[in-house]
This record gives C-alpha cells, sequence and structure tokens, in this order.
C-alpha cells in the first residue's frame, strides 16, 4: 500500500515551529495566492449573501419572501446555508431572492417569483434553488431588483422577470418567466449590472450600453428618456467594471479612473456636486480604482493599492466614516484592520462590506434585518469584524512558488507567512507586500 500524502496549511499572518515527522526527509512547500471576494450584497433585501471556499452559499437577514433559500421564511441574524448540495461559482441578490451560478453554466434562483424573476417559467415563490430555463450555459449573473440579467459564453446576453419600465431590453413592457434575448447585438463581454428597472451592461470592447428606467439620466444617454432597448452610453469610455445603484452609475476605465452618471440629490457621484448628471462626469481626487460598487445612492471604492473610501448619502453610517454625514466626494475610510490593513474586495447595497487580504468579513451601515452578521439588528457607521466567516470563496486561487527541500526526521522548523519575507526555515519562499497568500506543505507518510 503506498504512503498517504499529508498537506499541512499555514494561513497568511501565521508563524509556529514544525518538527518534522519520522522517516520524512524530502518536503514539498508550495505558496498560494487567495483573492477572497465578496459575492454580492442584496439590494435593498435586508439581506446578504456569499460562498465559503467549498463553494457552498449561505445568507444572512431578510427572509420574508424566501430570499434565503434555506428552505423557510425565518429571517437569519448569522448565516444559514442554502438548502441543496449544488456548488455555486457566483451569487447575485434581488430584492426578494437569490440568483445563482453554477460551474457548468447553469443557473438557478429562490426567493419571490410574483414577476416571472425566477426564471423557471413560473410565477410562484420557491423556498429553494430551482433551474433557470432554457438549457443556457451563463458566464456571468446579475440581479436587479425584481429582474435579472446573464451573459452566456458566445456572448449573448438573456434577461427575464419584472419588465413594466423595459428592464428586459427585449422591446416590451411584458414579464418574462423564462429568459429572453436581449436586443441589440450579440458581442457582449464585459460586466453586466443590473438594478432598479434599468440596467448597464459592456460591450466585448469595454463601451457602456443602458436600457429601462432612465428618470434621473442613470443609462447616461443625455437625457431622461426611457429605452425599451440597450443604447450606448454618452462619452465613449472603455471600462473595465461597472456597477448601477439605485438611480446612479460608475463606471471604472482600463486605466483606473473613474466616471459616474444619474441622481445626485446626496452627492453619489463624487464630483463635488449635487446635481444630476445624464452623462458621465468625472469622479473627483485623481485617484487609481480597482472597483466600486454603487449602493443605494452612494458607493464604497476600492482603490488599486486596497484603500476603501466612501461617498454619498450616509444616513445610517453605510459610509464607515464614524458618523452620519453624506460626502459629495471620496473620503478614506479607516478602521479596516485585516492583515497589512488592505482590503480585496467590496460590495454594498444600504449595507456594505469588504474582505481584508488576511480573509477577514467587515460590515457596517443599515442593520435592520440583522444582515451585517452581528447577532443583532444595530446598525454600525464604522467597520466591525464579522467573526466565524473567515475564507471566503475564491475562483482565482493560484500557485505563486513551489519548492523541494530536504529536511531531517525529528528537526524543527520555523515556518513564517507574511507580506515581505515567508519562509520554511531558512529558505525564502515568497515575498509581496499586496498579494495575500497561504503556505502548503506536502510529504510522505
Amino acid at each position: 500500500m503506498g504512503k498517504n500524502i499529508v498537506r499541512k496549511i499555514i494561513d497568511c499572518g501565521g508563524s509556529e515551529t514544525w518538527r518534522c515527522p519520522g522517516g520524512v526527509t524530502k518536503i514539498k512547500a508550495s505558496v498560494y495566492a487567495k483573492h477572497h471576494e465578496i459575492i454580492s450584497a442584496a439590494p435593498l433585501a435586508g439581506s446578504f449573501s456569499f460562498l465559503d471556499i467549498s463553494k457552498q452559499a449561505y445568507g444572512i437577514g431578510r427572509n420574508d419572501n424566501f430570499n434565503l433559500g434555506d428552505g423557510t421564511s425565518v429571517p437569519k441574524s448569522s448565516p444559514v446555508a442554502v438548502t441543496g448540495s449544488q456548488a455555486f461559482i457566483s451569487l447575485s441578490m434581488r430584492q426578494s431572492g437569490n440568483l445563482f451560478l453554477k460551474s457548468n453554466g447553469e443557473a438557478y434562483s429562490c426567493g419571490s417569483g410574483a414577476y416571472g424573476q425566477l426564471g423557471d417559467g413560473s410565477i410562484v415563490s420557491k423556498s429553494t434553488p430551482v433551474l433557470v430555463l432554457g438549457g443556457l450555459k451563463f458566464k456571468k449573473i446579475s440581479s436587479g431588483s425584481e429582474h435579472s440579467l446573464a451573459l452566456t459564453y458566445d456572448g449573448k446576453l438573456y434577461a427575464w422577470g419584472y419588465n413594466g419600465v423595459y428592464n428586459l431590453g427585449d422591446g416590451t413592457n411584458v414579464m418574462k418567466s423564462s429568459p429572453v434575448l436581449v436586443l441589440g447585438f450579440n458581442s457582449w463581454g464585459g460586466d453586466i449590472s443590473a438594478s432598479y428597472n434599468y440596467n448597464i451592461a459592456l460591450d466585448s470592447g469595454g463601451y457602456a450600453w443602458g436600457w429601462g428606467a432612465n428618470n434621473a439620466g442613470q443609462l447616461g444617454l443625455g437625457d431622461t428618456t426611457t429605452r425599451s432597448s440597450p443604447e450606448l452610453v454618452l462619452g465613449f469610455n472603455s471600462f473595465k467594471s461597472i456597477s448601477a445603484g439605485q438611480t446612479h452609475a460608475i463606471g471604472v476605465t482600463k486605466d483606473g479612473n473613474a466616471f459616474a452618471w444619474g441622481s445626485n440629490n446626496n452627492g453619489q457621484l463624487g464630483d463635488g456636486t449635487v446635481a444630476a448628471k445624464s452623462s458621465p462626469v468625472p469622479v473627483l481626487g485623481g485617484i487609481k480604482w480597482k472597483k466600486i460598487s454603487c449602493g443605494n445612492n452612494f458607493n464604497i471604492g476600492l482603490t488599486t493599492d486596497g484603500i476603501l473610501y466612501g461617498w454619498g448619502v450616509n444616513a445610517n453610517g453605510q459610509l464607515g466614516l464614524g458618523d452620519v454625514t453624506p460626502r459629495s466626494s471620496p473620503v478614506v475610510i479607516t478602521g479596516v484592520t485585516g492583515f497589512y490593513s488592505i482590503v480585496s474586495n467590496i460590495e454594498c447595497f444600504v449595507s456594505s462590506y469588504c474582505v481584508s487580504v488576511a480573509g477577514d468579513l467587515y460590515a457596517w451601515g443599515v442593520n435592520a434585518n440583522g444582515q451585517l452578521g452581528l447577532g443583532d439588528v444595530t446598525p454600525r457607521s464604522s467597520p466591525v469584524l464579522v467573526l466565524g466567516l473567515k475564507h471566503i470563496f475564491s475562483a482565482t486561487e493560484y500557485l505563486l512558488s513551489e519548492m523541494m527541500i530536504d529536511v531531517v526526521p525529528g528537526n524543527y522548523y520555523a515556518l513564517s507567512v507574511n507580506n515581505k519575507n515567508t519562509y520554511f526555515g531558512t529558505y525564502p519562499l515568497y515575498g509581496d507586500t499586496y498579494i495575500p497568500h497561504y503556505l502548503v506543505l506536502e510529504y510522505e507518510a
């Protein structure tokens, strides 16, 4: 019988002394990156959902429309597992439910179905995930208030659910309970973002298109006229990411600049004013952005060097600045003290969430339904560590370095995993200030 492979993992920031077992003379030391990512936060639903490292989906907060997919309608102030054995790779939340994506491209949905938003051909609510019809294979999903978008691998965009304001982009205002093709062209390829009765999506060249409701100029078309099919956002900017908030949107260009458009009554466009804009305007500060997440009249932005900013409405402390004062331009959020004090990703709508490079989840803002996962319903105006939710699943882990090392049975070796000098004994394995990583030792025993 062959020997077993033993794997020992030392996490980012960890250090210990390891004694080499008897009979072991060689080990493989591997360093892996771990880019944690919050997958979704719920638009106005008072809920929050995420995937863990095993690809199991969990939910917290409001559940009166079977939002969380756990087979009940009971709200939760701590995480509860979504029912079923499906392994999901991403998820997106509607106002009253969840949309999930599997690695094989299948989409599943749960929650309210009154407007066909489950995509299963019915208008019946479901308390556990059901398959979206059509036999389509999706690579990206996004849910708005009561409708959803999904992008296929061949560049086609589909939509289903509520359609009263031409949300689905199919040229009608009739709801659809299964996916229909969005009109226009079939070369979508970037971000897709569904929101309150409107959508912003990027084509394969990074250019933004908008359709649906446009009462505040949120389509970025220079007017406030509703559109029943996609039209090109003004400015001819090529974006790497896009986010649609309640009635405003922000795109981040490939060189890290941000442009915003739509409603601005709380300064959410970040241009230093409170005047609405129906075409893109630059976000102030000269900051290089990695991602910006638009919420309900506010935003949380993440820079390329891992610093968080907030701006817009702040009545419930959702900017994370320790107060309830609105801001009309980006302000640095302090108090996120994960390893290196750098944040890897963020999501927001009426509450805000971020994950540090050490895998720690922080939350702040509205908490009326316990959606911050802190075991209570008290709002927070500064980031608070959510215990027990470390190691959020990421699809972007990859090998950074690998070394075969001769060892002596019975000897002790110092193991240290940090941002500058990750060592096995005296062997330097890896060092990078901004890449979170962990050490895996493998040997036969």
